[in-house]
């Protein structure tokens, strides 16, 4: 199964916010986004530009070499986790197309 850059960029920030013990709200304030925009960028259900990635990396301390770094090694050791939440991801209708059957 082939991921998309979304979830799993997004499945790996979440892991580097519980890592410094934070919560969606206060990783949200910090960066000024509302924590609903940070759920959606998680469970990859929002892609995101390149130039609020930056703002995420500056805020968790990595350039982009050690993102795609330290992502590649995440990935490489939870491969279900990203897979199941794609699946999950691929079977439900999202709000950018509210006529697909649920």
């Amino acid at each position: 199964m082939i991921c998309t850059c979304s979830t799993v960029i997004g499945l790996f920030l979440k892991h580097k916010r519980m890592q410094n013990k934070e919560t969606q709200r206060k990783f949200a304030f910090r960066i000024d986004k509302d924590p609903p925009y940070i759920n959606r960028i998680e469970n990859g259900k929002q892609s995101m530009s390149f130039k609020f990635l930056e703002k995420i990396m500056k805020a968790h301390n990595l350039t982009a070499f050690t993102l795609f770094t330290e992502v590649s090694q995440w990935v490489d050791t939870n491969k279900e986790i990203v897979e199941a939440v794609e699946r999950n991801n691929n079977n439900k209708p999202t709000d950018k197309n509210p006529n697909q059957k649920r």
